[in-house]
């Protein structure tokens, strides 16, 4: 019983540790680059074991993320669950990518999850498009294969599966 507390502990500290890098402060220039860690985190574990973390899981994640950064409630949460849907639908074939091919695939996810965000922020509030609003995309797709070994050795460690 105690096992099976740890690994589901590991998956929320984990869970947790990326929605407090989505928003610690960084410098001006850099934040534009802040890669989407909550995101990232979340489709390592939809990868890595789809029967703990799954769709409901993004959907709070996203909830989560939507209160942190006080946007309009369910926006991040829809986002977020598309994606992760993907990610769920299609995870025996992405853990066959090599990391290069996962990393452009986070890249092109974090892409979709970012033009969803914007979709519905454009249509409720009329917001604008900024030339630098697709950079997350870039710095996540870059970080991913380092991200993907940390939380691999993660895994391992805690006995996840």
């Amino acid at each position: 019983m105690t096992s099976r507390f740890s690994q589901r502990m590991a998956i929320n500290a984990a869970l947790m540790m990326g929605l407090v890098l989505s928003v610690m402060p960084m410098s001006a220039g850099l934040q534009a680059w802040r890669p989407e860690w909550s995101m990232m985190i979340l489709l390592y574990w939809v990868m890595a074991v789809p029967n703990r973390v799954n769709i409901g899981t993004c959907f709070i994640i996203g909830l989560l993320m939507d209160v942190l950064l006080g946007s309009t409630l369910g926006i991040h949460a829809a986002g977020m669950s598309f994606v992760g849907y993907i990610f769920a639908h299609h995870y025996k074939r992405i853990r066959n990518f090599s990391l290069s091919q996962q990393a452009l695939f986070v890249g092109l996810m974090v892409m979709i999850e970012r033009s969803i965000v914007y979709l519905v922020e454009y249509y409720v509030s009329n917001a604008s498009l900024q030339s630098n609003y697709f950079l997350p995309a870039v710095s996540s797709a870059i970080i991913w294969p380092w991200l993907f070994l940390v939380m691999r050795k993660v895994r391992r460690r805690f006995g996840v599966a």
